[in-house]
């Protein structure tokens, strides 16, 4: 049984919510995912196939009452150091743990009045699940589906291969798979007469072009009907369904003939709905009428040369600008348009934080310099020099250490109370860069990275300038 709770409003809600913002942008280190089925085509459109390669799908049995929770959150912790917004918070990856225990693990319903509560796997209905989902699902692919992982995609729990496998060797495989010890389960689906059902396409082996065609599909148990055209509904939503429906088919179905097939299947559909025939072929024939003008237009940009861009500008907004844009860029001018007077150019300058992300500095009384970079801020850098002084560890490898306490005797110190920013940068790579920059320039006494030679010359020419900048940024 699948158990589905919605969580909204409840307790928790809000610090899921929470909790989620903070993990979103780990989306982005998720690859062979596909986000729908127009991202789907537009990914397999261009694939060239071999002879022997072969369509088929699994399907993840049961995926969310199977993620392990407690591995799900130890893959977020490894990846969030990542993410800037993290960073930038005040949190630990021990906090980031709880919040997500709290949330997935509290995951309550009433059924029949009593009480349950879920024990198993991730509860559908919260916020964080798909996200953690995905993040499991693509450790567990990278890790476990070696044979296969090269040319596949991923929506949730369907997963598209091309393979070479035959069907006996892949039913095999994925009997194997099963035998291992984790609660993720396939099962499999291979293809018939050279094609393959995948979400609501059709996918076929074209070994003339060498490619995979794409079509229309509909499960045959679907009932062949949309919202009624009598029902108590406005005339744009019932439109809008011929609309959406005439374009999926038309983005979807890229042969003319097949097309042609598809668009008189759903014809009937609407006609079974009582739709007026009128209607339907004027909608019809308009979708398709825009989408032969937009690939005339697409071709049209594409072969007409554009002019050079010599100039870019930037002008406040008014009604009637899109004419001025349109002259300017035939003599190559760019024009963009801003829009001084928003609500937000008022607001986010007092409360965007400043990125914690820095370069710093800090001088010792016997005049040598300490140039370092971090992530966390220069309060929370400060306190940890200072622990690794309090803590007087002779084979420490922190050369504040080893300046403050074992080559001077403790003589000189560092003053963590007058350390300054010198930069600012999010970046890591830059940011490591521009560290080593500062600290040949300052002949600090910290461990940096090496810059080759060749840019010996460009930072001896501009190192007075940028002393000079140092030196402001200290009074400031």
């Amino acid at each position: 049984m699948r158990i589905i709770a919605c969580t909204r409003s409840t307790i928790l809600s809000s610090i899921s919510l929470f909790t989620f913002n903070l993990i979103k942008h780990l989306r982005d280190t998720i690859n062979k995912n596909v986000k729908n089925t127009e991202d789907f085509i537009s990914k397999l459109i261009d694939i060239k196939i071999d002879n022997d390669d072969r369509l088929a799908s699994l399907d993840v049995i049961d995926l969310f009452n199977n993620v392990p929770i407690s591995k799900s959150i130890d893959i977020v912790l490894e990846r969030i150091v990542k993410t800037e917004i993290f960073c930038q918070s005040n949190l630990t990856k021990t906090d980031l743990r709880n919040l997500l225990e709290l949330c997935l693990n509290n995951s309550y319903f009433i059924f029949n009045n009593k009480f349950y509560k879920q024990i198993k796997g991730l509860p559908m209905g919260n916020v964080l699940s798909p996200l953690l989902a995905d993040l499991y699902m693509h450790e567990f692919i990278n890790n476990k589906l070696h044979k296969i992982k090269d040319k596949l995609f991923r929506y949730v729990d369907d997963l598209f291969i091309i393979t070479k496998m035959s069907k006996t060797e892949l039913e095999s495989y994925v009997e194997s798979l099963n035998l291992n010890r984790t609660n993720i389960k396939f099962t499999c689906e291979y293809e018939e007469n050279k094609q393959i059902n995948f979400l609501d396409t059709t996918i076929t082996r074209n070994l003339n072009e060498y490619k995979l065609d794409i079509k229309w599909f509909r499960k045959p148990a679907a009932s062949d009907r949309f919202l009624n055209f009598h029902s108590s509904h406005h005339h744009s939503i019932k439109s809008n369904i011929i609309k959406n429906m005439t374009e999926r088919i038309i983005n979807t179905t890229r042969n003319k003939e097949q097309q042609a097939i598809d668009l008189n299947v759903l014809r009937k559909m609407f006609i079974k709905s009582d739709y007026p025939k009128e209607l339907i072929e004027r909608t019809i024939q308009k979708c398709l009428q825009t989408s032969i003008n937009q690939q005339n237009l697409n071709e049209l940009n594409n072969n007409k040369p554009k002019p050079e861009t010599k100039v870019t500008l930037s002008l406040p907004y008014v009604k009637g600008i899109e004419v001025l844009k349109r002259k300017l860029e035939q003599i190559g001018v760019k024009l963009y348009s801003s829009y001084p007077l928003k609500l937000k150019s008022l607001t986010t300058l007092n409360i965007k934080p400043q990125s914690k992300s820095i370069i710093y500095q800090m001088n010792c009384k016997c005049g040598a310099i300490y140039n370092g970079e971090t992530k966390v801020g220069l309060k929370d850098r400060m306190k940890e020099h200072k622990t690794k002084i309090k803590e007087y560890n002779i084979n420490s490898s922190s050369e504040i250490v080893k300046h403050h306490n074992i080559k001077n005797n403790g003589q000189c110190s560092f003053d963590q109370n007058k350390a300054f920013i010198i930069d600012n940068e999010t970046n890591y790579w830059k940011r490591r860069k521009k560290e080593t920059i500062y600290s040949i320039i300052n002949e600090s006494i910290n461990k940096c990275d090496v810059i080759d030679n060749g840019w010996n010359n460009v930072i001896y020419k501009e190192s007075k300038k940028i002393k000079e900048i140092i030196k402001k940024r200290n009074t400031v």
